[in-house]
């Protein structure tokens, strides 16, 4: 079982919203927390249909700033406690053995001279239940936001955490908070896996018509020539034989024209994440520029 929290910092491109979907994907938590989301309720439904979830609590932004939301699935327990446009306060019951424990989704104040009012309201909200809820050492890079500087010179702070009592921790010892690399926001999302993922077996892939191949006008002389040679391999069933040559043809030219890009990404992302684990310097902004 495994968590996600992310300062996606808007939601209203479709960059950030495929971004979502891609680690939720790759990492499939059962619970996620969004941070400025910078939208609605309804657009916000929306984005927790579109990323497999069907149960959640939405704090809507107040114009174009703020707003939170907690999705997850529909095998976990969540009874939602206390909700601000600052938190959301649940008891979570995972289904894994660990039984129930207290989850405090919080955004803390961004100006230094008020983050007493965070810490304040923080403690408050960790004596509204008597479950385990400290510090999670995390794997990754060791700051979870940069801002760039016109000088080319960059800020990183480590500004995003997961908090835990000593109870939960010792109720979860295997519970370890990574740190993800995203384009899509300044800020690094998050992931508590809370026990050790199984390894899955490899599948077959199933083949998907990429829209991307539209925008290459070679791709339909592709289909043309593939499908004709279908229909003259004098088999039993030429639709089927067409559907077949249609995938083996356009599988190698996909490889030829436009390479595995699934792998690229993942490749890039990687190195993306080793850059940020790199001391600041100027050639090492510039790496980070070109990704």
């Amino acid at each position: 079982m495994s968590l996600l929290s992310w300062n996606c910092r808007g939601l209203g491109n479709s960059h950030t919203v495929n971004a979502l979907k891609e680690v939720i994907r790759i990492e499939e938590p059962k619970i996620v927390f969004l941070m400025e989301t910078k939208s609605d309720r309804d657009w916000m439904v929306k984005i927790r249909d579109r990323c497999g979830f069907k149960q959640g609590l939405i704090v809507p932004s107040r114009g174009s700033s703020g707003g939170l939301a907690l999705f997850w699935k529909n095998d976990i327990q969540v009874n939602v406690i206390k909700y601000s446009p600052s938190n959301i306060d649940a008891e979570v019951n995972s289904g894994d053995g660990l039984g129930w424990w207290h989850l405090i989704g919080f955004y803390g104040q961004s100006e230094t001279s008020l983050r007493y009012k965070s810490w304040s309201l923080l403690k408050y909200l960790s004596g509204l239940s008597q479950l385990p809820w400290l510090a999670i050492g995390f794997s990754g890079p060791k700051f979870t936001w940069l801002c760039q500087q016109s000088d080319r010179t960059q800020i990183r702070e480590r500004l995003d955490r997961a908090v835990a009592t000593v109870d939960w921790v010792i109720k979860s010892p295997q519970a370890k908070l990574f740190h993800r690399t995203s384009s899509a926001s300044d800020h690094n999302p998050l992931v508590l896996n809370l026990i050790r993922k199984k390894l899955k077996p490899v599948q077959t892939k199933i083949f998907r018509f990429e829209a991307m191949w539209l925008k290459d006008s070679s791709c339909e002389d592709v289909v043309n020539s593939a499908w004709e040679e279908g229909l003259h391999m004098g088999t039993e069933f030429p639709i089927e034989s067409c559907l077949e040559n249609f995938h083996a043809k356009l599988k190698v030219w996909n490889k030829n024209y436009f390479g595995h890009v699934g792998k690229n990404i993942t490749r890039l992302q990687k190195h993306l994440q080793w850059l940020e684990m790199q001391p600041t310097s100027s050639e090492n902004i510039m790496l980070v520029q070109t990704q």
